[in-house]
């Protein structure tokens, strides 16, 4: 999972998983719960061969929600590249827990 700080976005690095030269790529963010879809144009600028590392400085929409999306990095040719999950902000996540009453009442006539 990759983390994004909404407060102070200067880069990010993803994993690299295969020997792709494409320094140019369309990183595709698809929100897991409402399914907005954003694009974002980035350029590679990582000089380690085992990640991509992309600057997102002014480059984050501002309608974009704190929360889990799924993200793709593909080329200029529609290839993908790498797929994964990012969460963008801090995200609690605050489970609801019901307890079940099993109170029982008797009934007089």
């Amino acid at each position: 999972m990759v983390y994004i700080n909404e407060n102070n976005i200067n880069s990010i690095a993803f994993p690299k998983h295969f020997a792709y030269d494409s320094a140019n790529f369309t990183l595709v963010l698809k929100n897991t719960l409402d399914k907005t879809i954003f694009n974002i144009e980035v350029s590679n600028i990582s000089t380690n061969s085992r990640i991509y590392e992309f600057d997102l400085t002014n480059k984050i929409p501002e309608t974009m929600k704190v929360g889990t999306y799924e993200y793709s990095l593909i080329d200029n040719e529609s290839q993908i590249y790498e797929m994964g999950v990012l969460q963008y902000g801090d995200y609690i996540n605050n489970p609801t827990s019901y307890v079940k009453s099993n109170e029982r009442k008797q009934y007089t006539k």
